[in-house]
């Protein structure tokens, strides 16, 4: 009972499983009537966490931004092949699922990942401002945002897009939009990385072809609504992958102005 009421006020509620294994172990122990045995393996132990502690801090210590970065990037590549083929339904139904199960999980491991590191960069404090800041820290969250809104447009195409039996001069319509976004948010990560130069159609240029793409959806959906209907739930998943686009590039700009 104790050692749960310190975990739960440090706020390291996380570790309270493996808390309890370790006082059962002393507990259990052969020796468990003698105190100083008991004593004498709780020092082993609090030696041993104090140690891997110092290591883990001022040895080798991890790299948070790193590591997230390589993350986003892999969960990208994932995301962007998914979405280059949506339109044109080019992969295998098998390829399909395997490539959209390993995407989900890649960003399952992101979220464990993002908070982990904030918990962390929280709890130490100034430990942690060297590797991450709090404008990196909102940086770091709207990526994520961004490859879940690519997931959910991901959903709508399967959903819908089949459904309202598209003619070809649409298809291509969607289907360079895409590419645009994907082109667009391969830039803002490339940008964060600091791999690229000033990419002239920027922010800006997005908002253009936004508009241009809307207008000509919403012509669409005059000429015919109920079967342009789900083409517009589509579009709708578009624009919302757009505007989070540009909201990380104006954090972008923040963070590294």
């Amino acid at each position: 009972m104790i050692m749960i009421s310190l975990s739960l006020k440090f706020k390291m509620e996380s570790t309270i499983p493996i808390t309890l294994v370790t006082v059962a172990a002393i507990m259990t122990s052969g020796a468990a009537g003698d105190v100083y045995f008991a004593l004498e393996r709780f020092l082993v132990i609090l030696i041993g966490t104090i140690s891997g502690i110092f290591i883990n801090l001022a040895v080798f210590r991890p790299e948070y931004k790193k590591s997230f970065s390589d993350n986003i990037q892999s969960a990208f590549q994932q995301m962007s092949l998914l979405l280059r083929t949506a339109i044109s339904n080019e992969l295998t139904e098998k390829s399909y699922q395997e490539i959209s199960k390993n995407f989900k999980k890649e960003l399952e491991m992101l979220e464990s990942q993002f908070g982990l590191f904030n918990e962390e960069r929280v709890k130490f404090g100034k430990s942690k401002a060297k590797q991450l800041n709090d404008r990196e820290i909102i940086v770091f969250r709207q990526m994520m945002k961004t490859l879940n809104e690519g997931e959910q447009l991901l959903d709508k195409i399967e959903n819908h897009y089949f459904q309202s039996k598209t003619e070809q001069n649409i298809n291509h319509l969607y289907d360079q939009y895409v590419e645009e976004l994907i082109k667009y948010h391969e830039y803002l990560i490339l940008k964060y990385q600091g791999k690229i130069k000033e990419y002239q159609h920027s922010e800006e240029d997005m908002l253009s072809k936004r508009n241009e793409f809307y207008h000509t959806v919403l012509d669409l959906y005059q000429e015919d609504h109920d079967k342009k209907l789900r083409l517009v739930i589509v579009s709708s998943a578009l624009l919302e992958y757009t505007f989070h686009l540009g909201r990380l590039d104006q954090l972008l700009n923040q963070y590294q102005n």
